[in-house]
């Protein structure tokens, strides 16, 4: 919901305030630290390579840059996991089609249509006018998939003798709907609209149904009976009371669709027609060919003019609908990806920074090196390590905090495995890359150290 999505914002933007303030701290205190602890005698001494050179500054620095590398990491590893799960989640097979879709929920008052005549004959009249807009076709249930509404219901069906109760999702379709929506049938047929309340009551199943209740057997033909006459229409004629209700047979069996949401398994459902149940479906699907907000404005105008006193409820694009249920999956992701990508940059200006520094540092020794024969690639080589040095302990320790990362994030993944070695493996290999691009430029400034003019200098 929008006041989830809210809370669940600020509680983000508490926490990345919350770490910025922890990080200007820890930056700003630990050369603090340093500086306090240094003897003015240190200082003050030639020999000495005073604050920034000695022992105490290399091993702090080298600790800064390992956080640095390890919080990367630690990052890099969420923000493949998080997006990872996100593209699993929005390129999940959805079961029917999506694009060009407008839903909208319009049922006839009851103080202008009371009967159930009236009802239906304002149905069939906005049916009409909805179908004579130009590019549009018509279909309507009692519930749309990934737009919120559901409905169950309990049935029975006997096994071996013995009654089974089932619970299933319930949808109330004409017989427009599995075409218009391109919900395949795998079996069977759908409703042709010969269904009548007086005639046999028929029902389609999805595939869900067949595996889960029916275990994978032939659905055609099977019966299931009704909870009650408030279920289905059923004819009255000769019943008395206490008789069993009549049976459904099933026709068809259609393909799965995401009905509650992107991540969430399909049910076992059954699909019943208008002209057979007690129930209405007033919620509407046009299908139009050509952008569908263009349409919204003229279906509200087409209720108007059967009838001024009915309202358009929650009219949308079916896909600005799913986009809207993956906001805040979209939203984690990108929040997470950025924080990664500064957390990259600053480990790269990190061991930039120390390996340059430890060239600028080391410039007589390297004079001397290359003065007794050593050879440029040598040096650079030896730079290098200094700066994968650097990265491999990084690596090591944002290795070991990911594994704890990856169970936190494990509640917010969809068919990603938190532990997954290859992510990790991928993470390495791009730390390992960033920390041999920032070691390079010193590394080639090292070997361009000309050792006369060091040695004269000294």
């Amino acid at each position: 919901s929008s006041a989830a999505s809210d809370v669940y914002k600020r509680q983000v933007l508490g926490f990345g305030l919350f770490v910025t303030a922890a990080t200007a701290m820890l930056v700003g205190v630990l050369p603090a630290l340093q500086a306090a602890g240094t003897q003015p005698k240190q200082m003050m001494d030639a020999n000495s390579r005073g604050l920034a050179g000695g022992r105490m500054g290399q091993r702090i620095r080298s600790g800064l840059v390992v956080t640095e590398v390890a919080l990367a990491f630690v990052l890099l590893f969420g923000a493949a996991l998080l997006a990872g799960s996100y593209n699993r989640l929005w390129n999940v097979e959805r079961g029917f089609y999506t694009e060009g879709l407008v839903a909208m929920y319009v049922a006839p008052s009851v103080v202008d249509y009371p009967e159930p005549e009236d009802g239906e004959r304002f149905r069939a009249e906005l049916e009409e006018r909805l179908e004579a807009l130009p590019g549009v076709q018509v279909t309507r249930s009692n519930q749309i998939p990934l737009t919120g509404s559901t409905s169950s219901t309990t049935y029975y069906r006997d096994v071996d003798g013995e009654e089974q109760e089932i619970t299933v999702m319930i949808s109330i379709v004409d017989d427009e709907y599995f075409e218009l929506m391109g919900i395949p049938l795998v079996e069977g047929r759908g409703f042709d609209g010969s269904e009548q309340p007086s005639g046999p009551l028929v029902g389609v199943v999805n595939q869900a149904f067949v595996d889960e209740i029916l275990g994978g057997t032939s659905a055609l033909g099977q019966r299931l009976r009704a909870q009650s006459d408030e279920e289905r229409f059923v004819p009255a004629e000769g019943r008395a009371e206490g008789d069993p209700l009549p049976e459904t047979t099933i026709i068809g069996v259609a393909s799965n669709v995401r009905h509650q949401g992107l991540h969430v398994p399909t049910e076992p459902k059954l699909y019943v027609p208008v002209t057979q149940n007690h129930r209405t479906a007033d919620q509407w699907v046009l299908k139009v060919q050509g952008d569908p907000r263009a349409v919204m404005e003229l279906a509200r105008q087409a209720v108007a003019s059967v009838s001024v006193t009915t309202p358009v409820r929650g009219i949308e694009v079916i896909e600005e609908r799913i986009s809207a249920s993956v906001a805040v999956p979209r939203f984690r992701t990108l929040f997470v990806v950025g924080l990664a990508l500064m957390a990259t940059v600053l480990a790269l200006l990190g061991v930039y920074g120390v390996v340059t520094f430890a060239v600028s540092q080391r410039t007589r020794e390297l004079a001397v090196r290359m003065a007794i024969g050593a050879q440029p690639g040598e040096v650079v080589a030896g730079t290098l390590r200094a700066g994968l040095r650097l990265a491999l302990a990084g690596v090591v320790v944002g290795g070991a905090f990911s594994v704890w990362a990856g169970r936190l994030l494990e509640q917010f993944l969809y068919e990603v495995d938190p532990m997954d070695p290859g992510a990790y493996l991928l993470i390495a290999l791009v730390v390992g890359a960033v920390a041999t691009g920032a070691s390079w430029l010193p590394a080639r400034r090292a070997a361009r150290v000309d050792p006369v003019s060091v040695l004269n200098a000294e």
